[in-house]
């Protein structure tokens, strides 16, 4: 199990990002970092083009792993927005996350496994597909790699303790997080009801588990938090 957080702590870029994550003593756990793509227009590009420098001076301190773009309504546009994101940094990245449509969106679920196999292949990079309200851990095509989001099981009245057991050889990734008062990203804590099963899968887990926190309190809250636990 290694420890990753979001490329968001602080208001700034991604290679800003990173420097702060770096200089915070708190966060030495943090061994890797998930760089947040959920748009890659040209200004995008263009901003995060000019942060890979910094980023790849720091990958002796980081691993990184790229959060695909979403793109609602896919006409094309995450096929392209999503290979430009890989033929900039997809040599930079261990992993991938993507999000898929949902059983009502018909052929942009097959058009969506048709580009996730051909990305995959073209740019050799395992690409793990993310669970969402809208497309539940039973509703993702079968045998493919899983990011098991926690927030988004909770919120969708599902255990993530027995999503772990079903799928546990699938899941490559965790994006491990909280819910409170209806919304997720919450910071993690041990009198969760729903934790404990979730920490005892890490034990033995090797895979990223990013904990999906965007505030560095919620974040250092949540790493001491599955630090105790998975020590036990």
């Amino acid at each position: 199990m290694r420890f990753f957080c979001p490329s968001y702590q602080i208001p700034g870029s991604w290679a800003e990002n990173a420097l702060f994550i770096a200089s915070e003593p708190r966060l030495a756990g943090i061994v890797g970092i998930e760089l947040l793509l959920f748009r890659y227009n040209r200004e995008d590009r263009e901003l995060f083009r000019s942060d890979l420098p910094r980023l790849k001076e720091l990958t002796r301190r980081f691993a990184y792993s790229l959060h695909l773009p979403v793109v609602v309504g896919d006409s094309g546009e995450s096929d392209v927005s999503q290979r430009r994101l890989l033929q900039d940094a997809g040599e930079l990245a261990e992993g991938a996350v993507m999000h898929f449509p949902p059983l009502s969106a018909g052929e942009d679920r097959v058009r969506a496994l048709s580009r996730r196999e051909e990305l995959s292949r073209e740019f050799g990079i395992e690409i793990a597909l993310e669970n969402s309200l809208e497309t539940p851990c039973r509703d993702l095509p079968e045998e493919l790699p899983l990011c098991l989001d926690t927030g988004h099981a909770l919120l969708g009245e599902e255990a993530p303790g027995a999503l772990l057991k079903r799928y546990g050889r699938r899941i490559s990734a965790l994006h491990l997080h909280g819910t409170a008062e209806g919304r997720d990203h919450a910071p993690l804590t041990p009198d969760a009801a729903w934790f404990p099963p979730v920490g005892e899968f890490l034990r033995s887990f090797s895979g990223r588990v990013v904990l999906e926190l965007f505030d560095l309190q919620k974040l250092l809250i949540s790493l001491k938090t599955v630090e105790s636990e998975v020590s036990r």
